[in-house]
């Protein structure tokens, strides 16, 4: 219980900043937190942390396999991104295996389901391509995204898991926490 309380403060004390991404005017005003206009990420966080937190729906029984397959194909994507190629991938519901060769950095191929939130980062560069006005839907998908991603990631990060165990305790844990720290930054300051 400890734990689950400990990670909510964390996370809306981290991604409380993320409110300047969709801000109109100058980065260092100051800012009403509780207007109206943010309400689409007030909701999208929310929604995130009830969802992912309290086990609504039964979803973390029903879909373990589709979070299981969702960290694998992360780890595919880091292959590919690594100009690798996918040899295998399986997945059950459990747990799951990529087998990839070619890849220059293994290390970061085994990173990258803790370290690269591509939804959220698909979602906040569409939002600057398309340059709508239905703000709250975009602060709602961009916040429910990067809560679940980001939610994901710290669940998923045990130290039994055999990805921190192959990068190493010190070395995975720091580089977790500076990657995650530098989105949430760049998702503030890319405005």
């Amino acid at each position: 219980m400890f734990k689950k309380i400990f990670i909510c403060v964390l996370f809306l004390t981290s991604t409380n900043c993320l409110f300047h991404v969709f801000k109109t005017n100058d980065y260092f005003e100051k800012i009403n937190y509780f207007s109206i206009k943010y309400i689409g990420f007030y909701v999208g966080v929310l929604a995130g942390l009830i969802i992912n937190l309290t086990n609504i729906f039964n979803l973390k029984n029903r879909y373990n396999w589709l979070q299981v397959f969702i960290h694998e194909l992360y780890h595919a994507l880091g292959a590919l991104l690594c100009g690798g190629h996918i040899e295998e991938l399986l997945v059950n519901t459990n747990s799951g295996h990529v087998k990839h060769a070619g890849s220059k950095n293994a290390d970061f191929v085994t990173l990258c389901p803790y370290i690269l939130p591509c939804i959220p980062i698909f979602i906040f560069v569409f939002y600057f391509i398309i340059k709508t006005n239905v703000i709250p839907y975009w602060q709602f998908l961009f916040a429910f995204s990067f809560s679940q991603y980001l939610l994901r990631a710290i669940q998923d990060a045990k130290p039994f898991q055999p990805d921190v165990k192959s990068i190493g305790y010190i070395g995975f844990y720091a580089i977790f926490v500076c990657a995650n720290l530098f989105w949430i930054f760049a998702f503030i300051f890319l405005k």
